[in-house]
């Protein structure tokens, strides 16, 4: 809303200086010129919202492209998932380029644990069972 009337201002303002150009005094100049300051003032506040608002969305879209490259670096078949989470609920971006590292290893290290825990179960197994021939 702030940035639609900074713009009708800007449009304003073109127009009290086509007026002034103009020979004859309007009789609202006065009450004109005097806005003219407060409307230069709100336009420019309106383009500053333009500007800050762009940096943010810049911001936010790097920021979502380093955390699906961190994602995909270190979790690799699950970073669907976390790309799918990042694009529904942003803040997770934020907590995965904090935290992602230690999000995608307890994933890894819990298969990789119960892998390690089936294997030397088995390997027990065969070893045992020969020994005891």
């Amino acid at each position: 809303m702030v940035v639609l009337a900074a713009l009708y201002a800007n449009k304003i303002i073109k127009n009290i200086k086509a007026k002034k150009k103009e020979k004859f005094v309007d009789s609202n100049a006065v009450s004109i010129d005097e806005s003219v300051g407060l409307l230069k003032w709100f336009a420019g506040l309106g383009w500053a919202i333009i500007i800050i608002l762009l940096i943010i969305f810049i911001l936010v879209i790097i920021s979502f492209i380093i955390a699906v490259v961190k994602s995909i670096k270190l979790c690799g078949i699950s970073s669907i998932i976390h790309i799918i989470i990042m694009i529904i609920f942003y803040p997770y971006v934020i907590i995965f380029l904090i935290a992602g590292k230690s999000i995608c290893s307890y994933n890894n290290n819990n298969n990789n644990r119960s892998m390690n825990r089936s294997m030397n179960r088995s390997m027990n197994r065969r070893y045992n069972n020969n020994r005891n021939r």
